[in-house]
């Protein structure tokens, strides 16, 4: 199928940028990034500025422009106090029980999730359902795979409600198609949340893990961490084995430094030195009783003075999607420096990451790693708010948001203009203005009417994601300009034959399903929304069903935690196994799929 070495090169380039997904070596949007520019380097994409495949023609194209102003309109909405309204009304609903509750939360979610990008919005809802967890007693794990699954399926609900269906659409109309309106993904958007809603609600809560509620144990203090322990003068010269330390704790030691070097003599005659490093693997329990211990003192970042104070606390933190943390190592942020906070853990997708001096050098922290701090209570809020981090441990339904009340309704105003206008302009009522000029004329709505800071705006685009989606463009031009869409178009109808073209929905659906579940969601449908269009060129369809198909199965992601953001967050947060994923979600995944491949082709014929 490959015929000259552009194919290969730009094979190989998608190869590299799908193993960085899966092994999370490098950044994904610096291996996109890197690969555009080289694809301009060998002649794949021009640097002629008029030429069709303009290798910078992404960082102008309509997707990530619009993704840009979504963001920052989500974030007026945020920070104008509305979304706080939203979820007061959430916390009353509590008194009419636990499964009405779980009903409304997801369906308030998945409302506001058509409107506004899902990462955020879960970022936001995870301390308030932990806090009404804490409050009522509900077991944890019954909501945040439900707070996901729920911001995924809303998310389908409008072309502006995912990135990847923005994605899709604006590069169906840089191929010069008419694209999908804002709510024309709406009839099958919305039976894909009844679905989800209604399989959580009757089907799934009983595959979700059974943990023990929150308000008799706390999930912070299941998980185990761990960590570092030195040696006070105090205890210079004397035995291991006889200190209290030993006598309760054996079992959890892991092992002992000194200056460097593992000490591998029996514990019965170690004399111990100020200084020893013991490494630990305890619950947050155990390590709060051992900060009351004189003796002995906890550190992350080898330190060894004493560091525990009556003033100091533990807390956990999740590190989300826009934190200036995200591909830092610990060295390179010396959370000890003026922020006189200690790193004494880190807990990433179910596994305790090693603090060893030897492995911090080049331990660099991803969105979704929870961490524990020690420190004072003030200085966490503030470098909290400063780096990016999420407070799991001192849950406030108001935390770190500085709510501006008096702006809330010229928030709704922008929202309302935007959403109101890509209405009127679908039923034909307005002229045909492109998408993105929409969606900025209502984020000038909310920065003159001061709903937020020109910094706040700035700091609420996910700028990852924003690159990661330029560079994807990029790769999908360089797989058209070698002709790879066209080969595989023509192995399609090779293979199927026009009677085949029904098994065309599910092929694109399981494509889109299968990729994302490993790599972006965006770049899935940068991918593959050329492909198929190119492939019902090739049998002479309509290209919508197909597009169709890759947006709403790029966005299906319930099988893994590390699929979808949201998943990641939620996985973290909520200390789920990466299996729990798996059970809950592959019969819900199974059931949307025969639905989308049963409605696709009703709802958008192939004849079209």
């Amino acid at each position: 199928m490959i015929e000259n070495w552009h194919q290969v090169f730009i094979v190989v380039i998608f190869i590299l940028v799908f193993a960085s997904f899966f092994f999370d070596f490098l950044p994904p949007e610096l291996v996109a990034i890197f690969g555009l520019i080289l694809c301009g380097l060998v002649g794949i994409l021009s640097f002629q500025p008029t030429h069709q495949y303009y290798v910078f023609s992404p960082f102008i194209h309509p997707a990530p422009l619009t993704i840009i102003a979504i963001f920052i309109l989500g974030k007026s909405l945020e920070r104008t106090g509305v979304i706080d309204k939203l979820i007061d009304y959430l916390q009353k609903l509590t008194r009419f029980g636990e499964l009405f509750f779980l009903i409304f939360l997801m369906a308030i979610v998945a409302m506001l999730s058509c409107l506004m990008n899902n990462t955020p919005l879960v970022v936001i809802f995870i301390p308030i359902v932990i806090s009404i967890c804490q409050n009522k007693g509900y077991k944890l794990s019954r909501f945040l795979i439900p707070l996901s699954y729920a911001s995924i399926a809303g998310g389908t609900m409008s072309v502006i409600g995912t990135s990847t269906n923005m994605v899709a659409n604006n590069i169906l109309n840089h191929k010069g198609e008419v694209p999908f309106a804002m709510f024309d993904l709406f009839p099958l958007g919305i039976i894909f949340v009844v679905i989800t809603i209604v399989y959580i609600a009757f089907i799934g809560k009983f595959l979700l893990p059974n943990v023990s509620s929150v308000s008799e144990l706390s999930i912070r203090k299941q998980r185990e961490f761990i960590t570092h322990l030195f040696v006070d003068v105090d205890l210079a010269g004397k035995h291991l084995v006889n200190l209290d330390f030993w006598q309760k704790n054996k079992k959890k030691i892991l092992g002992i430094w000194r200056n460097g070097k593992q000490i591998l003599q029996k514990a019965r005659s170690l004399q111990l030195q100020a200084g020893d490093e013991i490494v630990f693997q305890g619950q947050l329990e155990s390590l709060l009783s051992l900060s009351k211990n004189s003796q002995i003192g906890l550190d992350g970042q080898n330190r060894q003075d004493k560091v525990y104070s009556e003033s100091t606390i533990l807390t956990e933190a999740l590190v989300k999607a826009n934190s200036s943390l995200i591909g830092l190592s610990l060295k390179e942020i010396n959370f000890y420096g003026s922020d006189q906070l200690l790193l004494m853990a880190i807990h990433r997708r179910g596994k305790n990451l090693s603090l060893k001096k030897k492995f911090t050098s080049r331990l660099r922290l991803a969105a979704g790693d929870v961490l524990l701090f020690q420190g004072k209570k003030e200085k966490n809020k503030t470098f909290f708010e400063k780096r990016g981090l999420l407070n799991l441990t001192f849950i406030d339904d108001r935390q770190v948001r500085d709510v501006n009340k008096k702006k809330s309704s010229i928030a709704l105003l922008a929202m309302s203009f935007f959403v109101s206008c890509g209405i009127l302009t679908s039923l034909g009522i307005l002229p045909n203005i492109p998408l993105v000029i929409l969606a900025f004329l209502a984020v000038a709505i909310t920065l003159f009417g001061k709903c937020l800071s020109w910094r706040e705006a700035y700091d609420a685009v996910e700028w990852r994601v924003i690159f990661l989606i330029i560079g994807m463009l990029g790769l999908s031009m360089g797989f058209e300009r070698s002709g790879i869409f066209e080969q595989i178009a023509s192995f399609f109808f090779n293979s199927l034959g026009f009677s085949g073209i029904h098994w065309l929905i599910p092929i694109f659906y399981l494509l889109a399903i299968c990729l994302t579940e490993v790599m972006s969601n965006n770049g899935v449908a940068a991918i593959l929304t050329p492909m198929a269009i190119f492939t019902a060129h090739q049998f002479g369809i309509s290209i919508y069903p197909l597009v169709a198909a890759v947006m709403f199965g790029a966005s299906a992601s319930f099988l893994t935690p590390v699929g979808y953001q949201t998943n990641l967050f939620v996985y973290s947060a909520g200390n789920y196994r990466f299996r729990d994923f798996f059970i809950v979600g592959l019969p819900l995944a199974l059931l949307l799929f025969f639905v989308a491949c049963w409605l696709i082709p009703i709802i958008w014929p192939l004849s079209g």
